[in-house]
């Protein structure tokens, strides 16, 4: 079974990933782009909107018929801090669908008529979009970075785009020193020369002034105190609830702090959720991430209840994160690890998600990632020492941001900053 991920950088400095199953009936082809500095939030989605409203000379209707000719799926999706276009198709339509998706990197411009058609459809986007708590306590987080920005901006942003500024940030963009094409499944050594002949012929653009990224941090990253809390609020009779920790990825094991998310607030067997949803009814859902970046790392709990119940599952939650900071052991780790070491393989069996983690954790992230073994070996080195060391370090007031929306009729905003002041002195 195959599982090393080899790379080649191209001279016009595009970077190719791919590795290679032969017992799958399937290939995605997945192209990664950095986003660059946005001047006008929004931009980078708008520009991923376009591709599918005309990719290069083939307008959409063509477009959509040609995926559907070859039996692909072709999706487009804009993140934090990158721009993913990836197409998924049968081996024996490989070719046809590195065709298709490569265009992203020829050279041509929309018209004026084209990108105000698909203004509307992103307008209905942002119209409709929910905005929750834990989208705007992200973006108090990350203010500053790439991240603290909308990804699709607001309608005052939109209108604000240019057709001008909307292609050039295409040519900066999806230039080859700033782009990915990573290859997962089952494809042929010709395929693969195929394409990489191909990709060469891209033309380097070493001129592009967009390429120059800027050094960011988070404002107050492991300096936090009371000042760092928000409360908003809300009139809906429910509470929103972000609970965050600072991780700093320099003195903490990255994969031990995985395991420690997991095991205290990921699935319904977490210690946060067998507390809040099991024991005391207050929560239907937990959710949360732990996420790293260049300039900061970050782990996150998330849930809502009914505003009577907030200042006691807040007090039940934090005495959980008090509790694992004590003392984890061998067997909380065991009900975590194997989604991290065994179902790492899995990953083999999903052209997409495979693509997806090459992608995004090695190229956008810049953690190396050589293998599936080396990835699943990773994680299991880690010892329950180092679960409980990442947890001391973490789990720390200088770390914590408390984001809570509530009925303020209920909750004055007094009261609730003076519950987050006692719950910071439990860690």
């Amino acid at each position: 079974m195959n599982t090393k991920i080899k790379t080649n950088i191209l001279n016009n400095g595009l970077t190719v990933k791919y590795i290679k199953n032969d017992y799958l009936h399937s290939a995605n082809i997945g192209i990664y782009a950095r986003k660059l500095p946005e001047k006008i939030c929004g931009i980078a989605h708008m520009t991923e909107h376009m591709i599918f409203r005309r990719l290069s000379d083939v307008p959409q209707q063509q477009l959509y018929f040609a995926t559907d000719k070859i039996g692909a799926t072709l999706k487009g999706t804009t993140y934090t801090d990158f721009i993913c276009i990836d197409i998924t198709v049968s081996q024996t339509k490989l070719r046809e669908a590195f065709e298709l998706i490569s265009k992203v990197f020829d050279d041509f411009k929309w018209l004026s008529q084209e990108v105000n058609a698909e203004k509307r459809v992103v307008r209905r986007q942002i119209e409709d979009r929910y905005n929750s708590l834990y989208s705007r306590a992200d973006r108090e987080y990350y203010s500053g970075t790439p991240k603290g920005c909308p990804i699709m901006g607001n309608i005052s942003d939109l209108n604000r785009m240019s057709t001008k500024s909307i292609n050039n940030y295409r040519e900066n963009v999806f230039a080859p020193n700033n782009c990915c094409v990573v290859l997962t499944g089952n494809f042929n050594d010709s395929d693969l020369s195929y394409f990489t002949e191909k990709l060469k012929q891209i033309p380097a653009d070493n001129t592009k002034s967009g390429l120059a990224f800027a050094k960011y941090a988070v404002k107050d990253f492991s300096d936090r105190s009371a000042e760092s809390d928000k409360i908003y609020n809300s009139n809906d009779g429910f509470s929103d609830v972000c609970i965050s920790f600072d991780v700093d990825g320099r003195q903490v094991n990255r994969y031990a702090a995985e395991i420690l998310h997991s095991i205290i607030g990921f699935g319904v067997t977490s210690k946060l959720s067998q507390v809040l949803r099991e024991r005391l009814g207050f929560i239907s859902e937990l959710s949360g991430n732990i996420e790293f970046s260049e300039y900061a790392g970050r782990m996150t709990f998330e849930f809502d209840t009914a505003c009577e119940n907030l200042k006691q599952s807040l007090k039940a939650a934090f005495e959980v994160i008090a509790k694992a900071k004590r003392k984890l052991t061998k067997e909380d780790m065991q009900s975590s690890i194997v989604f991290y070491t065994d179902n790492q393989y899995r990953l083999l069996d999903d052209v997409r998600e495979l693509n997806f983690l090459i992608g995004w954790r090695d190229f956008i992230e810049g953690e190396r990632i050589d293998s599936i073994d080396e990835l699943s070996e990773r994680y299991k080195s880690v010892t329950v020492n180092e679960i409980n060391e990442a947890a001391s370090k973490i789990f720390s007031s200088k770390n914590l941001v408390i984001t809570v929306s509530n009925d303020n009729k209920k909750h004055s905003k007094d009261e609730l900053f003076s519950v987050c002041k006692v719950l910071r002195k439990e860690l």
